[in-house]
């Protein structure tokens, strides 16, 4: 089952330095570790020990690596999509952020303002 992934030197160059780097978010390091140990042949039950994750996780990063080699291995997620600043929403921001802060105490609580 491991033995369907194949890398050719680049990749395996490109993995290999991944998986060493200390500055790289660690879950790319740790997808770069799981696609060297599949491709070295490695059990499911070795990666699962040595890595500490599931059959899933294995099967899923393995299937993107497949399908899109290393570039399958990024997670990019874009966030939010930028909202149109229409005139009404900047005079709403402009109108709330020149009113002057409203001072609420709790009840009981004295204050003794003293001029400078």
């Amino acid at each position: 089952m491991a033995s369907d992934v194949v890398l050719n030197q680049e990749q395996q160059y490109e993995l290999s330095s991944i998986a060493q780097s200390r500055s790289l978010p660690a879950g790319y390091v740790f997808r770069a570790k799981l696609i060297l140990m599949l491709a070295n042949g490695s059990s499911f039950s070795t990666i699962q020990q040595q890595l500490q994750t599931t059959a899933p996780t294995i099967l899923r990063w393995k299937q993107r690596f497949l399908t899109a080699g290393l570039e399958g291995l990024d997670t990019y997620h874009p966030g939010q999509s930028a909202t149109v600043l229409t005139p009404a929403l900047k005079a709403r921001i402009l109108s709330a952020t020149r009113k002057k802060p409203v001072m609420v105490l709790p009840i009981g609580v004295a204050v003794n303002w003293q001029p400078i």
